[in-house]
């Protein structure tokens, strides 16, 4: 008896298994981050990019289901320190947070984008509906022209800066209870 209980233990074990490597199989495919740009303007750093591949099939359907869907997206200019194993500073730091949610009634997407220049910075909230699923993709893994501010005025002086970026694009559970965030990230030396 006990052995036959192993044994339908181990397969359902097994089944568990397989089931969960095929759903993971879609959830492979990393997003990266494309087309990253800096311009100098001023007194700020104007930069541009996408997160491609940030859209996948889970976060589709949780939109479509009507729960709201929120991207993290974490810009910064980083000094390097004279030390090697020191970390670097961060000179400016920008955070857009961009949010889609579908009312299946109406047939359209509310899109919301919050961007904080700052710690105290409450943020400039920006808001659009649209009926388009194109727009709406767009919306959340494309950013064009996000202001980096210099408060100290070191983006013009200082030689050796990188810009580095981090979009938090989903989050998934491991084995049901576990959070894990899916990000996108870049770095690069940042020239002007």
């Amino acid at each position: 008896m006990s052995q036959r209980f192993s044994l339908t233990v181990l397969t359902a074990v097994l089944a568990c298994l397989l089931a969960s490597s095929a759903a993971w199989a879609e959830r492979r495919i990393k997003p990266t981050i494309d087309g990253l740009q800096a311009r100098l303007d001023g007194d700020r750093a104007i930069v541009s990019y996408r997160v491609v591949r940030g859209m996948s099939g889970d976060v589709l359907e949780r939109i479509h289901s009507g729960i709201a869907v929120q991207f993290r997206h974490r810009i910064e200019i980083l000094s390097r320190r004279a030390v090697p194993l020191w970390p670097s500073r961060s000179v400016a730091r920008t955070v857009v947070e961009t949010s889609a949610s579908y009312d299946s009634l109406t047939g359209r997407y509310e899109l919301t984008r919050t961007t904080r220049t700052g710690k105290a910075d409450p943020g400039a909230e920006e808001r659009h509906s649209t009926d388009s699923r194109q727009e709406m993709v767009r919306w959340m893994t494309e950013l064009h022209d996000v202001p980096l501010l210099d408060s100290d005025g070191r983006l013009a002086t200082t030689k050796r800066l990188r810009l580095s970026v981090d979009s938090a694009v989903d989050r998934r559970y491991v084995m049901l209870m576990f959070p894990s965030t899916v990000s996108a990230s870049a770095e690069r030396p940042l020239e002007f």
